[in-house]
């Protein structure tokens, strides 16, 4: 599975799920733990439990304190938020530098949970029996003990709190425990949201604000603070945090305001208590940004004139929340203040009373929401708020752009309902109660049916009795009244949410515990409580308790009142009619499982967790029933959170987005900035200084070093990008290169001090690349890259040279890392010193993936030991014999060859490689097979293939012959497993090899070989690696006459015929041959069968006209191209260098049996009419002639998007590297061309091509050729900014015959 699958899906998770993830696999684990705990909750899943524990002389599994301590110091960088309530998780957490990547710190109440020791100790504590002279309670109030400061910033910050009831030990744990959470905080430069809570002023108290301003300004991120401790002057906190825009506090004093500055970041504001309407106005005033404020309720007595209060008018605020549960002045507030609110769509009350729904309807026309802030626990008689009928009624028909109305215990009469039409279609939710019905009684009910009887129709209603006519009355209103209010309903289509109830019962009963939410433990302690001190009257001769029934005078919700005109509301997803004395049978769930697709939650039918409730017989079966109808629904009580993870969304299409994108992104508002910056930052690349005006300022990296992890810097170096202050990089990439001093900026000593600073400041850099780098690194450097970085996994180094002084220290971090690249590297100092594999004691190393590629100054035995010493090695890419090894073995004598190879045996009659599954050997120069250089690679790779377990090895390549006939036979061991082989121009992988690979080799993918003849494959079984998507090597059909397979020919009836003949016929056979074989392969993506020379005894024969080629494929549908149907996946087809004779039926079976074909290379017929209008066919379907990475797959990748931010183009260096890929010079025009469409060529600042263009931006131009012709008729150069221009001039000039009369 791709990483990156995995990690997209693990988002999406949640933590049990991933938990269980983890455990599947090393790779899972290393992907999955970040995700794992990305979020910590003290009070989720097992954390409760051993936290319980923790303190207690034996804890279970040994999960004390020192457990949770060096849980936090492994896994603490991977918290992004973190929740606390337990005082040992806060001392965990702040402790050292574990946590130091949090976006949001919240703070709980610590004094809920206890430990078992601090049980016992509170209990002890408690039961202490108070002096005579009150001594116990003053010891109590008096201060509590102090510890050590634990940073010099807390000098003079804190005092001790009260003693109260803690320990002397608790009191001097608390101390430092408080001091841990200050230090969490500091080391938290991208902290976002902090929130605190009043418990943290049990541990000690802060004395000294200005520590509390200065901490909080140095968190340039912080956008949201929850402040329960501190009492704080809100103006000059404003001041010390610029960035902030939702602050809540649980204190605020009012001196502190009026305002006297503008602020214009706040845009959420939550303070407690009575605010005047004078504060109120100033907060407007100078906050121009503020959308939403809640406070407790306005200041009563207030004057009335508040006209010239407001000055940015219209004023911008959006929301009015109030907590308490009145609003202050109820009758003159909402005229004072609702009129200057025009822009005003959510207003939070507990209670809307009339003449705020006046105001609301008239002074707020964009009002969306209304929702009653404080909603208690039940609606019953005796317990329910107190509110205004009808007023959501008015709001229903006056406020058309209404969205939600979350009101549970406000009531609308069905009379007044009815007198009014609601505007508000495009409502969404609406929670109310609908009251007034006209309802039959059961004794009425029983009547009502024996008078109307079987026929309704034959009712004499003039000879009826006058009460069984009010009878039919009272229910033809009922009648009415149901259709009329579904009427008003069925308008509502955007409805999702329709909640015509509430719970209804008295939960209380003497009692202020909210039964609903408690968990079974506290209901049995209710139960017995109740049992116990319950008058008689409140339970029945059973013992069950009576709550109270559902509320009269309420719908029927039944089919027959009407029920089936709400099937327009086709996007309703929540349904509620708790309290509703409905008569909801199974006909009506039949049909609202039918008519509500959507329906998710239904509210009424739920399970009844009250203490001795009688049970619901006819509930249960209602919800057992809708369970077979839909067993998706859910049936719950109270409001669900429909809220979608916004944060999780956002950042999950951030990961998928362009850099372009997200920089427009970052734009939008402070929310998408602090949620998408990483995406920006936290892989930073920096490239030459002639582009600096594109690189980020110095101030800017400043402020977002702890972002970046990924640092990589390229074509130059600078002190100030360097010096940044990062704190969390991962890996660093260093390329300055030699030749281009003129962009380093700062002395060599200060770029390796800024260097040494940076290992020593990221001490958990996992990958360390260098490539050219200048300064050359000293020891001192490459000792901290070895002592520093305790999780160095990467080392990579690339046209470096390691110095004598800083060898030890460079072998040293070889054996530390698990992926080590040491390619065209240089290493100084004696052979004898170099000291590679460390002491012969030392067990393994740590190298998983090993490159070795052209390693000077490192004898290849120590380089095999290196390996050898490698236990976990799993990926190898070795080159033995570099330039400086291959000069001394043509110098050795036969006496060290011997030894030599002596030693290769030795080294491996010790060495096993259990995880060894993808092996490359390379060969350097182009010395002769019988070379000693050669003998000794071909015997090395023997000894690897030996070396790894049967079946395990998935992939080998082997550049040149370095695979030997004993090679050959350790190889065959891995043929159940083996899925890539590449060994072009390798000797030993003959034809019949070959064809042994192919019938032996069940899982190979990709082959990569020279030529397959066929009477091998005359010879041999059928092919069994049906999984096989590339496949590279030429096909001999040629047969001499001594072969089998012609003699076989020759001796069938078709041998007295002509001989052209019957060669084209044992030709066709022979294709036959081949193409069954082919056929096999369904997955085949790519078939390369280029390049065989064409050989007939050295002579081309001519069959008529035509000239024969019977030593390659023939893709002609009358040699057997039909038999090549199967292979549906097939995209490339490559058989360049062959002779082909393709006529229009051909072409037009290739492109109706290969769906997906994009990309032909070869000549397709020798007739060069035929072959372009061949051609020309083919690019009708979007088929293009090239190679296997050809023209069609380059189109493919560009034409996906533009490149806005593209400023360099670079094509390669030699020529030959290109056309391996675009088949000829014209085609490479034609690529570089078709890029520049997709590439605003006014930002092109550095070009590197074969296609010569002059541009305004550009300040270094490469090309290959330029005619001084095409300089005499172009348009005048504008290159006006050109710092470097490199170009083979070709100054001769080439007339036409017109300009030269004739002669060239």
């Amino acid at each position: 599975m791709l990483p990156e699958l995995l990690t997209h899906i693990a988002s999406h998770l949640d933590a049990p799920d991933i938990f269980q993830c983890v455990q599947v696999c090393h790779t899972w684990n290393r992907l999955l733990i970040p995700y794992l705990w990305r979020t910590l909750d003290d009070q989720c899943f097992q954390w409760p439990s051993i936290l319980h524990q923790h303190d207690s002389e034996t804890p279970p599994g040994g999960k004390d304190r020192d457990w949770i301590f060096a849980l936090f110091a492994k896994y603490g960088h991977h918290i992004r938020h973190l929740h606390i309530r337990w005082k040992v998780v806060l001392s965990a957490a702040g402790s050292g530098n574990n946590c130091t990547q949090l976006r949001s710190l919240c703070i709980y109440d610590m004094t809920n949970v206890r430990t078992s020791v601090e049980a016992a100790e509170d209990a002890r504590l408690w039961t202490l029996p108070p002096q005579s002279n009150g001594r116990a309670a003053f010891d109590r109030a008096r201060q509590g003990a102090v510890g050590p400061l634990l940073s010099p910033a807390f000098e003079g910050v804190f005092q001790p709190a009260p003693v109260r009831l803690r320990s002397l030990p608790q009191q001097e744990q608390d101390w430092i425990t408080h001091q841990r959470f200050w230090l969490l905080v500091r080391q938290n430069p991208g902290l976002r949201v902090l929130r605190s809570h009043w418990s943290l002023f049990q541990l000690s108290r802060i004395k000294l604000m200005e520590f509390f301003y200065e901490t909080l300004a140095m968190l340039p991120n912080l956008r949201n603070i929850d402040n329960q401790i501190l009492c704080v002057d809100f103006g000059h906190l404003l001041a010390r945090v610029p960035n902030l825009q939702h602050y809540t506090a649980a204190f605020l004093y009012m001196d502190s305001i009026p305002l006297t500055k503008l602020f214009q970041g706040l845009q959420t504001l939550r303070i407690p208590g009575r605010l005047p309407i004078r504060i109120f106005f100033n907060l407007l005033n100078h906050l121009p940004g503020l959308e939403h404020i809640y406070f407790g309720c306005f200041e009563l007595g207030e004057d009335s004139d508040v006209s010239s209060g407001l000055t940015n008018t219209p004023c911008p605020l959006k929301g009015i929340h109030f907590l308490d549960s009145n609003t202050g002045d109820e009758e003159q507030m909402p005229m004072q203040v609702l009129p200057w609110l025009p822009n005003l769509t959510g207003y939070s009350a507990a209670r809307l009373t009339a003449t705020a729904a006046m105001a609301l309807a008239r002074f707020c026309p964009k009002l969306k929401v209304f929702e009653q802030g404080f909603s208690g626990d039940t609606t019953h008689s005796e317990a329910r708020m107190v509110t205004d009928d009808n007023t959501i009624g008015l709001l229903l028909g006056t406020c058309p752009n209404l969205k939600k109305i979350d009101a549970p215990h406000h009531r609308i009469d069905v009379g007044y309902m009815n007198h009014f039409n609601w505007v508000c279609h495009g409502l969404e939710s609406l929670r109310c109660q609908l009251v007034g019905f006209s309802r039959l009684d059961s004794a009425e009910q029983e009547l009502y049916q024996r008078i109307i009887g079987s026929d309704p129709d034959l009712i004499d209603i003039a000879e009826m009795h006058e009460e069984h006519q009010g009878l039919l009355d009272k229910a033809l209103l009922c009648k009415l009244q149901h259709t009329q209010v579904y009427k008003q309903l069925a308008l509502m289509t955007r409805l999702r949410v329709l909640d015509l109830g509430y719970e209804f019962r008295n939960v209380y009963l003497g009692t202020r515990t909210n039964f609903r939410n408690q968990t079974a433990l506290i209901n049995i302690a209710v139960t017995n409580f109740l049992r116990a001190h319950l008058p008689p009257e409140q339970t029945d001769g059973d013992g069950y308790i009576d709550y109270g029934g559902p509320h009269r005078e309420t719908m029927r919700l039944t089919l027959n009142s009407g029920l089936a005109r709400l099937g327009t509301l086709v996007n309703l997803e929540v349904f509620g009619f708790e309290g509703v004395d409905h008569q909801i049978a199974e006909a009506e769930l039949e049909w609202m499982a039918s008519a509500w697709p959507k329906l998710k939650v239904m509210r009424g039918l739920q399970e009844d967790t009250l203490p001795r409730i009688r049970p619901g017989e006819r509930k249960a079966g209602l919800r057992a029933f809708m369970y077979r109808l839909r067993p998706e629904v859910k049936h719950e009580g109270g409001a669900p959170d429909y809220g979608p993870y916004l944060t999780e969304i956002i950042t999950a299409i951030g990961s998928f987005l362009p850099r372009s994108s997200i920089v427009a992104c970052l734009q939008l508002n402070s929310s998408f900035h602090s949620l998408l910056a990483p995406f920006i930052y936290n892989h930073l690349k920096l490239f030459s200084r002639r582009s600096v005006a594109k690189l980020p300022t110095t101030q800017t990296l400043v402020r977002y070093a702890h972002l970046v992890h990924d640092l990589s810097i390229n074509s130059f170096v600078s002190l100030a990008y360097l010096t940044a202050g990062y704190k969390n990089l991962r890996s660093i990439s260093f390329s300055s290169h030699k030749g281009n001093q003129a962009a380093q900026l700062g002395t060599d000593d200060e770029i390796l001090d800024a260097l040494l600073q940076l290992l020593q400041d990221n001490p958990r850099l996992k990958g360390w690349t260098l490539d050219d780098p200048w300064p050359q690194i000293p020891a001192v450097v490459w000792k901290a890259v070895a002592e520093s970085t305790t999780e160095l996994n990467v080392l990579c180094l690339y046209n470096t040279i390691v110095s004598d002084e800083a060898r030890p220290w460079f072998l040293k971090a070889c054996r530390k890392t698990r992926q080590l690249v040491l390619q065209n590297v240089t290493i100084q100092g004696s052979e004898s010193s170099n000291n590679f594999t460390g002491h012969a004691d030392t067990p393994s190393f740590s190298p998983q993936s090993i490159q070795f590629n052209n390693v000077s100054g490192l004898p290849m035995l120590d380089q095999l030991e290196f390996l050898c010493r490698c236990l976990h090695l799993q990926d190898v890419f070795w080159e033995p014999v570099s330039q400086d090894i291959h000069q001394q073995l043509q110098q050795a004598t036969e006496q060290e060859v011997m030894s030599m190879r002596e030693e290769i045996r030795r080294f491996f009659q010790r060495t096993t490689w259990p995880r060894l599954k993808y092996v490359t050997f390379r060969k350097y120069g182009d010395y002769s097979d019988s070379s000693l250089a050669s003998i000794l690679m071909i015997e090395i790779l023997n000894h690897i293939l030996e070396s790894i377990q049967a079946g395990l090895l998935e992939q080998l390549v082997c550049m040149g012959s370095v695979l030997g006939t004993a090679g050959l036979r350790s190889l065959s061991r891995q043929f159940s497993n083996l899925s890539i082989l590449t060994a072009r121009g390798c000797a030993a992988i003959s034809s019949p090899v070959v064809q042994h690979l192919l019938e032996s080799c069940p899982q190979l993918t990709t082959i990569d070989v020279t030529e397959l003849h066929i009477r091998d494959i005359r010879r041999g079984g059928p092919w069994v690696c049906t999984r096989m998507v590339v496949l590279h090597f030429s096909f001999n059909l040629w047969l001499e006459k001594d072969d089998v397979g012609w003699r076989d020919f020759a001796c069938s009836p078709l041998a007295d015929t002509d001989q052209d003949e019957l060669e084209t016929a044992r030709f066709i056979q022979d294709q036959h041959y081949v193409f069954d074989q082919l056929s096999r392969l369904t997955a085949l993506e790519h078939l390369d069968v280029q390049v065989f020379p064409l050989r007939f005894n050295g002579v081309a024969r001519s069959g008529g006209s035509e000239m024969l080629h019977y030593g390659e494929l023939d893709f002609r549908s009358s040699h057997g191209l039909e038999m090549l149907s199967t292979l549906k996946e097939l995209r490339c087809l490559n058989f360049s260098g062959t002779f082909q004779r393709l006529e229009w039926e051909d072409v037009r079976m290739m492109v109706a049996q290969w769906p997906l074909l994009y990309c032909l290379s070869g000549r397709l017929s020798s007739d060069e009419g035929l072959d372009t209008g061949l051609w020309g066919f083919l690019e009708e379907y979007d088929i293009d002639r090239g190679l296997l990475d050809s023209m069609k797959s380059w189109k493919q990748m560009v034409k996906k998007d533009t490149w806005p931010n593209i400023r360099v183009i670079k094509l390669g260096e030699q020529k030959d590297m290109r056309r391996r890929f675009l088949d000829m010079d014209d085609a490479t025009d034609e690529a570089i061309s078709y890029l520049l469409d997709f590439v605003p060529i006014n930002q092109l600042t550095e070009f590197d091509g074969v296609a010569p263009g002059i541009w305004p931006q550009m300040v270094r131009l490469e090309v290959d050729h330029l005619n001084v012709q095409d300089i005499r008729n172009g348009r005048p150069w504008v290159c006006s900014r050109l710092e470097s221009f490199s170009v083979k001039l070709d100054l001769r000039r080439i007339e036409t015959d017109e300009e030269a009369g004739g002669q060239t």
